[in-house]
């Protein structure tokens, strides 16, 4: 078993003293200091997690198939039928729609 030595403020040391008056102090203190590094752990993976996935949307959102596939999902959005999608190997295309209106005098 590791020995540490450290100062703290007397008022932590009351206030430490008061409430676990009675109890084993350095069974205490360890297991604070394993919650504290369990917890810092857990923080730096979710900080971890966070940049994945920000990093990953980011990235979608420059794909080349979403950004070529937005005029299509608008067009269908606006009900435009002057143009359709087109999908080839994943990529969007935009064509001319086959059903054009035709035009009466």
């Amino acid at each position: 078993m590791a020995t540490i030595s450290f100062s703290i403020p007397d008022d932590v040391k009351a206030a430490f003293g008061h409430e676990f008056l009675g109890q084993d102090r350095r069974a205490i203190v360890a297991r604070l200091m394993r919650q504290a590094a369990e917890d810092t752990a857990q923080r730096r993976g979710r900080e971890e997690a966070f940049r994945l996935l920000t990093e990953r949307a980011s990235s979608a959102d420059r794909s080349p198939a979403k950004q070529s596939s937005r005029p299509a999902r608008s067009a269908v959005r606006d009900g435009s039928s002057s143009t359709r999608a087109s999908s080839s190997n994943g990529c969007f295309k935009i064509m001319p729609s086959p059903w054009k209106a035709t035009q009466s005098s």
